[in-house]
């Protein structure tokens, strides 16, 4: 078997392995993928308190609880802002949809067009667009509560899988040498860098 024969085949048997991993990790690739971000950005930090004289894991658990008041603290401050944004524009929502009808109906009146609807009239019909939507929308979430058995399920093993992060992030900051030495071996020496 020839070098270019041999690197597809390897390439293949990569693809179709890395396929298999992701199949089968399933819900738990996401929570797997976020842990492994956060310990290789924190890894270094936890590596510099390790070298001032603490233990690994203190220096982990330490780590960790900073990201997570950091990552709270950023969230706290993002999410009323966002609140508030949210309920201005849908303060202004109307006033500038007759902003937009009237450039669109100056618009078209420069072409010979007219739209049929008075102001009016056109805010009503997109007053019962939105509600019969809205109930619509509410109808499917109902009926969707109802067919679904397996809510409360799903919740809870969204749940688990958030719960996962952690421990996903500290047994990789706490084993990642070994980890990397393990990934590495196999790889064959040859195809090594």
């Amino acid at each position: 078997m020839n070098k270019n024969m041999r690197i597809l085949l390897l390439s293949v048997c990569f693809i179709a392995a890395l396929s298999i991993l992701i199949v089968g990790l399933g819900n738990a690739l996401v929570p797997l993928m976020i842990a492994f971000a956060s310990a290789y950005v924190l890894l270094p930090v936890i590596k510099f308190i390790e070298a001032r004289g603490a233990s690994r894991v203190f220096a982990t658990v330490i780590v960790f609880l900073a990201f997570l008041a950091v990552l709270l603290l950023s969230f706290g401050y993002v999410a009323p802002a966002i609140y508030f944004e949210f309920t201005y524009f849908l303060s202004q929502l109307p006033s500038q949809m007759v902003v937009l009808y009237k450039k669109v109906n100056s618009f078209l009146a420069q072409y010979g067009y007219a739209i049929d609807y008075s102001l009016d009239d056109l805010l009503l019909k997109m007053q019962g667009v939105s509600t019969a939507s809205i109930s619509g929308l509410l109808k499917s979430f109902g009926w969707m509560a109802k067919s679904s058995t397996f809510g409360l399920v799903n919740i809870v093993l969204g749940f688990l899988n958030i719960l996962m992060i952690p421990l996903f992030f500290f047994y990789i900051t706490i084993d990642f040498e070994k980890i990397s030495k393990d990934l590495w071996s196999y790889i064959p020496d040859k195809f090594q860098p």
